[in-house]
């Protein structure tokens, strides 16, 4: 994107509260798993692997444009670097499935999200990468929603996502006992977790800290000197949140702070405080 053009954090958040709501309109599972299916992700495999969505090139070519319109209606000083984004974007059902199935490599893997580029080069790589990260992470909100439905997140407790196999992205504390949740930033899932502890490493109690940020009890952040990783927390005892994926882009400030101190976010490619450096959009929501 034009480097000249400030997208702020702010910016972010508009376009992801007006887009947050779509869905894909049909079901992206062929058919709900079975006690064998249940029981391999008991075993601590992804629903996404035992049961990956479907995702056909029509609909998530539909995702696109509709990031696109969002984009469009609220910054029309961006419209020709979306128009430039789309035009770039492969024009055959041939190559519109090859890309389809690059941009689910880096979702739909054994060891969860994958980084890297779904175009090599392009003068408008950066568009590329917003609208079809945001086209992404909305297909795979609609099917962990699917997922949902077939296990109780108390019967997790792992350090990935259950649906989807990704480190968390965020985390919050909630109820009066301070259950701490952990929150999937490509599909959106919450599942429960040990209340302290590095869903990274599993590094024991003593070698985990936590900082609450100075002049706001809403968030904090637990940092782990294993493995050098840290993870924001929202406490909805403090106040009530919106989306933790909004959250997550409204303490953007916070992962700059902490990679700043040395520690690292690995919670794949939805880092997004890289796109924001210099004032540009993020590359990957």
């Amino acid at each position: 994107m034009d480097s000249e053009r400030k997208f702020s954090i702010d910016d972010v958040v508009a376009v992801w509260k007006e887009i947050i709501d779509f869905r894909v309109g049909k079901s992206l599972v062929k058919k709900a798993p079975g006690p064998e299916e249940i029981e391999k992700w008991a075993s601590g495999i992804p629903w996404v692997l035992i049961a990956p969505p479907v995702i056909q090139v029509k609909p998530f070519f539909q995702v696109i444009d509709r990031v696109a319109g969002a984009v469009h209606e609220l910054y029309p000083a961006l419209t020709e670097e979306v128009k430039d984004g789309l035009a770039a974007l492969p024009a055959t059902q041939h190559k519109k499935k090859a890309f389809l199935n690059r941009v689910l490599t880096r979702v739909i893997h054994k060891n969860g999200s994958k980084k890297g580029p779904v175009v090599a080069s392009a003068d408008s790589a950066e568009m590329i990468e917003f609208l079809t990260g945001a086209a992404t992470n909305l297909v795979m909100r609609d099917y962990a929603r699917e997922a949902a439905a077939w296990f109780s997140d108390e019967q997790w407790l792992r350090g990935i996502c259950p649906v989807c196999g990704c480190h968390p992205s965020f985390s919050e504390l909630t109820g009066e006992s301070r259950v701490r949740n952990l929150y999937c930033g490509t599909c959106g899932t919450r599942w429960r977790f040990s209340r302290i502890g590095c869903p990274f490493c599993e590094a024991p109690i003593e070698e985990q800290k936590f900082f609450i940020l100075e002049g706001s009890s809403k968030y904090r952040a637990y940092v782990c000197d294993n493995c050098k990783s840290y993870l924001k927390t929202v406490d909805t005892h403090s106040a009530q949140p919106e989306d933790l994926l909004l959250e997550n882009i409204k303490t953007l400030f916070l992962d700059q702070l902490l990679l700043n101190e040395g520690y690292g976010h690995k919670a794949g490619p939805n880092d997004m405080v890289k796109g924001l450096e210099g004032g540009t959009a993020p590359a990957g929501l």
